[in-house]
């Protein structure tokens, strides 16, 4: 069986946020180098910026060409598979991002169970 969109971009976002050279962050969409919170553009991914879980899902879906579609089922994927609440999925998934205690390798692991779901 093939994969969905949302799963392959979920599986693209995991293989990123492994690599030692990806950033991640929690609080703002986006950081530089030096930790500034900058505007979120697609393009941080490609200067060594670090970004937040819902960033790093916009950059991979259009990476992989699915772009809206693909970032809407990646979205309600990691919603059903963590159980998230509330109207806006997008709202949502930060939130979860940006919790206390919150992991790089919590996100890389919920990327992947809900890509496999």
């Amino acid at each position: 069986m093939s994969k969905t969109l949302g799963a392959i971009v979920l599986d693209g976002v995991a293989a990123e946020l492994e690599k030692p050279t990806t950033g991640w962050t929690q609080h703002t969409w986006a950081r530089d180098a030096t930790g500034t919170s900058v505007a979120f553009r697609v393009s941080n991914a490609d200067n060594n910026h670090s970004m937040c879980f819902d960033a790093w899902l916009q950059v991979v879906a259009r990476r992989v060409g699915g772009g809206t579609p693909a970032l809407r089922q990646a979205r309600d994927l990691l919603f059903q598979h963590l159980k998230l609440e509330g109207e806006k999925r997008q709202d949502a998934i930060i939130t979860w991002n940006d919790a206390k205690g919150r992991t790089r390798q919590d996100l890389v692991n919920a990327a992947r169970a809900a890509a496999a779901a």
